[in-house]
């Protein structure tokens, strides 16, 4: 645990493929920096693994204190509440997990409170984000419009069309002398992000009965504007014994709400044309750029961003492990567990009618909402006997 903390604050996957050569995530560029984006990984040579938190085929299993849970609980699991981290792959997976170590086995153990007297504790970290666009080299507004002309963009052999075509390089060439020369790539992303993370514990007790309470929030900015993932989290473990006997119990609740861009997808504003200005005389974006002379429109992407449209997630989880220890005889134990988890997902999209995705639609706008509700449990009893014979 300390050593993932000493290499990243951020989620535990990221600092995890840091240390441990065999779980390798995968770059995806199509996803850039989305704070709500679960990584792709490979295993020990094994095909694209998606983390996703259904259930896929080729996905490890994840074991958070003696649980199987979803690869999302693990990447957004504080990491100032883990103890350690096991990669299990091969033979060793599959002696303890059987056929759900297929794909291998990572088993995360949290924090057990620590005994002695009431203990407070604060945990603070930030992070400063950015989006470097020094690998981009795009023409500047009057080097793309003489990229046009010498490819032969304003030329044809048809008299008609060619004046058609020159009238509209004149009108470029105006925009470009009245010095407009717009950077596309810098409109929708934040100059400067700043994303925090605060966790506090409470905790204490005896060597008959130890508790802690955990309470954490996570705000993470994206790098396009509107988009990032709160996360809200409380956790309740209980340790008590009685004699050869020990109960624990783990309460946990996350309330996670993610948020979509309103920009839409960087790539478009990649292709935008620099001699093209985003803005009405008002300062508002205008929602055409520019009419040829067949009525085909140039859309401007920054017009969606005004037009109030919603595209959220948001999901409580609320999971209860409970397990009991029983030291029957010397080398004899008995251990028991049960875990219940429901959780409730809420999705809404909203899109006006004056959004461009409907300008060649006959639909008026558009509205989704969704519900998925979750509820699963896992049980286990597991005997075990220990002796040593000699050496």
């Amino acid at each position: 645990g300390e050593k993932l903390r000493e290499i990243s604050t951020g989620n535990i996957l990221s600092a995890l493929s840091t240390i441990d050569p065999s779980f390798k995530l995968m770059e995806d560029i199509t996803a850039g920096s989305d704070p709500n984006h679960i990584p792709e990984f490979q295993i020990h040579g094994s095909g694209n693994l998606k983390s996703d938190y259904e259930n896929s085929p080729n996905m490890p299993t994840f074991i958070l204190d003696g649980f199987e849970v979803s690869a999302e609980k693990i990447f957004d699991l504080d990491p100032n509440r883990v103890s350690s981290i096991t990669v299990l792959k091969d033979a060793a997976a599959t002696a303890i997990y059987g056929s759900r170590a297929a794909n291998g086995v990572v088993v995360v153990e949290t924090k057990a409170p620590e005994m002695g007297e009431l203990r407070v504790s604060y945990h603070f970290s930030g992070d400063f984000n950015f989006a470097d666009l020094s690998d981009y080299n795009l023409m500047n507004a009057s080097e793309k419009l003489e990229y046009e002309q010498l490819a032969g963009l304003y030329s044809h052999p048809n008299i008609g069309m060619k004046e058609e075509l020159q009238e509209a390089y004149n009108e470029r060439l105006k925009l470009v002398q009245q010095g407009v020369n717009t950077d596309w790539m810098k409109k929708p992303i934040h100059a400067l992000g700043f994303s925090h993370k605060h966790s506090l514990l409470v905790e204490g007790g005896d060597d008959k009965l130890r508790y802690g309470l955990t309470l954490t929030y996570q705000n993470k900015d994206g790098v396009m504007k509107g988009s990032g993932r709160d996360n809200l989290g409380i956790d309740v473990q209980l340790q008590y014994r009685y004699k050869t006997l020990k109960f624990m119990n783990d309460l946990s609740f996350n309330r996670v709400t993610t948020s979509n861009s309103p920009y839409g997808d960087f790539s478009e504003y990649t292709y935008m044309n620099p001699y093209y200005y985003p803005y009405a005389d008002n300062g508002n974006p205008q929602k055409v750029l520019y009419t040829y002379e067949n009525g085909e429109e140039v859309w401007n992407p920054l017009y969606n961003a005004s037009l109030g449209t919603k595209d959220e997630q948001a999901y409580d989880d609320f999971l209860n492990n409970f397990s009991l220890e029983w030291n029957v005889l010397s080398g004899l134990k008995l251990k028991g567990n049960i875990s219940l988890n429901r959780k409730t997902v809420t999705s809404d999209k909203f899109l006006p009618g004056e959004h461009t995705s409907f300008q060649n639609s006959s639909l008026n706008g558009s509205y989704t909402k969704t519900i998925e509700e979750y509820f699963t449990y896992d049980a286990n009893v597991t005997l075990s006997y220990t002796r040593s014979f000699g050496k």
